[in-house]
């Protein structure tokens, strides 16, 4: 895997920062040009609740990791990624029940 050479700061690679960053560390891409974050839950997450990290947790953090990839091939993204529409406002996430 292309493991970064060294340790760099999240925050380096992505526009958003605490409390709202949902990826501890960008692992690398692999042989098949995929690429690995990592991200600790935490009960202090904004995105958990009952102890589980809800829906629009993952989505962030899914995009996050998006932008942890560009950030780290060197481009710099013009817009945030964001759970916000401008023709829908928020967006509301509501977490499954399995069943």
């Amino acid at each position: 895997m292309g493991v970064p050479e060294k340790s760099v700061a999240i925050t380096e690679l992505i526009p958003q920062r605490p409390p709202m960053v949902m990826v501890d560390r960008f692992e690398g891409i692999d042989a098949e040009d995929q690429s690995h974050t990592s991200l600790t839950v935490r009960e202090d997450n904004l995105f958990v609740e009952e102890g589980a990290l809800t829906e629009c947790g993952l989505i962030e953090h899914m995009a996050q990791s998006a932008a942890a990839r560009v950030g780290w091939l060197g481009r710099k993204s013009p817009w945030g990624l964001s759970a916000l529409s401008p023709d829908f406002g928020p967006m509301r996430c509501r977490r499954s029940v399995p069943g």
